[in-house]
């Protein structure tokens, strides 16, 4: 949305040029991800039209020095993280709005031009039609067959969810060059591949370690299907071992897993990204190990390649490898979590 108009002098003074350029690709950021159950509560939280303000990016093409010099204000006076990570002659439409105030018959000319702007009908009306949009991927959602989505939708719905108790709305403002979690860092039959062996009964345990919002989604997808249907009741009958800085989705999940800052946790069946090395390969440390690089034929280990994705599966007997493995610690740990 390109907004052209004039700031006009006190007395008459020479016009400059007002030109911004307003920027919507926030919220359809957050649009994408809850449509892949990542920011759910988020999303479902807009219900004015006033919310979706908070997703827009003011561009300043052309304005006074002065309102550059607001810019430069706002940011330091936000001093937090987001706002060392503007973009040069960016700024948050809610910010670019503190930089400006009636006074009355001392208003500032270029507050002047931008609140004859902001009080437009026509400025208000995109809110409107950003606000039908929202509206109708909300009704979406609540279609989806997505599991995850109706899980933290009934959480949502019966108050039951972590974020209802927080005095702040979350808020996640991307910028253009924001790059999604839920993208897949493997190919569709590395995933179909993993669904299939984690549905396996013997797989008592899972361990991930990659951050991949995909693998993760499909572990809880299981742990829910092996726990209770009912979305209100936490998801723990199934092992699950992630790394810090990979269980933000969980709670919205109404997920349990096990944290490691440092090492891997347990689990029958290990996702790698890349490939195996030899700290994994000790005697009964996992029953199978599935990366997306070949490392070859390794001894003690059957191994099965496909399209984007190798397995390796320990050819000792399942009694052998329990009395190696990490579950014993596992159950324990678990259970100190009740």
């Amino acid at each position: 949305m390109l907004i052209e108009s004039k700031v006009y002098g006190y007395r008459g003074d020479e016009s400059q040029p007002f030109k911004v350029q307003l920027h919507d690709f926030a919220l359809h950021h957050l649009i994408a991800d809850a449509m892949a159950a990542y920011r759910v509560y988020e999303f479902m939280a807009i219900q004015r039209p006033g919310d979706v303000w908070k997703y827009f990016w003011v561009e300043l093409l052309d304005v006074p020095t002065s309102v550059r010099s607001s810019r430069e204000w706002r940011k330091n006076e936000r001093k937090d993280p987001e706002s060392y990570r503007w973009p040069e002659d960016w700024i948050p439409l809610v910010e670019f709005d503190r930089c400006f105030r009636n006074d009355g018959d001392d208003t500032r000319p270029e507050s002047e031009c931008w609140l004859d702007i902001r009080h437009n009908a026509g400025f208000n009306q995109q809110a409107e039609t950003l606000l039908d949009e929202v509206k109708q991927v909300q009704a979406e959602l609540r279609q989806s067959q997505d599991r995850m989505i109706q899980v933290e939708l009934a959480m949502i719905d019966q108050r039951r969810h972590p974020l209802d108790y927080k005095v702040e709305l979350p808020l996640i403002r991307t910028d253009a060059d924001y790059q999604s979690p839920i993208e897949s860092k493997f190919s569709p039959e590395f995933y179909e591949k993993m669904a299939g062996l984690i549905a396996e009964p013997e797989v008592r345990a899972l361990s991930l370690s990659v951050g991949d919002f995909q693998c993760l989604k499909l572990g809880c997808i299981e742990q829910r299907k092996r726990s209770s249907e009912d979305p209100l009741q936490m998801a723990r009958d199934w092992y699950l071992s992630l790394g810090i800085g990979t269980d933000a989705v969980l709670d919205g999940w109404n997920a349990e897993a096990l944290i490691f800052s440092e090492g891997l946790g347990y689990g029958d069946m290990l996702v790698l990204q890349h490939g195996v090395y030899d700290g994994l390969l000790r005697k009964g440390k996992f029953r199978q190990l599935l990366c997306q690089q070949d490392a070859g034929e390794l001894e003690g280990y059957r191994r099965v390649t496909g399209p984007g994705w190798v397995l390796y599966e320990d050819l000792m007997p399942i009694e052998e490898i329990d009395k190696w493995c990490g579950m014993r610690f596992l159950k324990s740990a678990w259970s100190r979590k009740k």
